[in-house]
């Protein structure tokens, strides 16, 4: 029985050392930019990505405050950055407010961004700013005078109408108390 213990937990021991041999991994950090070379502050609580087909992973990181980040390919980001295996990953970048950057930089297949790690320093990556939509104040609207005249004539015509239905319809009041009577109307 002792022999089966010991046999089990050698087995153990030995599975053990083998996890996570062959799996190098380096330091990678830096910093995303615009195009115009400016951090990409507007960006933090993006996720950036490093996506490896070589090695089957995805190594991830939170973008700062300060537009940097450090990424982990096995260790969860609280427990600080382990790495990312060595070789060629495309990059991109999950933000939570869509309308920032170009749409091509969240997917690896569309950024455009390469990285090959092992690096000799921080990392830059610059991205590009979506376009501007125009602001609907803004925006001219040949027909807006004419549909807001038209919305205000149609509310005199219906306060008009409305006016005019129920002084034809007159209710006998009772002069005592000044509520409507509840008789039943009739025809004159």
């Amino acid at each position: 029985m002792k022999r089966a213990w010991l046999a089990a937990l050698t087995v153990c021991a030995v599975l053990t050392g083998f996890c996570g041999c062959g799996k190098e991994l380096y330091p990678v950090s830096g910093t995303l930019v615009w195009e115009d070379g400016q951090p990409a502050t507007e960006l933090k609580g993006a996720t950036i990505y490093f996506e490896s087909t070589e090695h089957r992973s995805v190594s991830r990181g939170a973008v700062q405050e300060s537009a940097q980040f450090q990424l982990t390919t096995d260790r969860p980001e609280a427990y600080g950055p382990d790495g990312v295996p060595p070789g060629v990953h495309r990059v991109y970048v999950i933000d939570a407010e869509s309308t920032l950057m170009k749409p091509r930089f969240r997917r690896p297949e569309t950024s455009g961004l390469e990285v090959t790690v092992p690096l000799t320093g921080p990392v830059e990556l610059r991205i590009e700013r979506a376009p501007v939509a125009p602001s609907p104040e803004i925006e001219t609207n040949p027909f807006a005078v004419v549909d807001q005249a038209i919305t205000s004539i149609s509310a005199m015509i219906s306060r008009l109408w409305t006016h005019i239905w129920l002084h034809s319809q007159e209710t006998p009041v009772d002069k005592s108390s000044g509520h409507a009577s509840v008789a039943p109307h009739r025809n004159r």
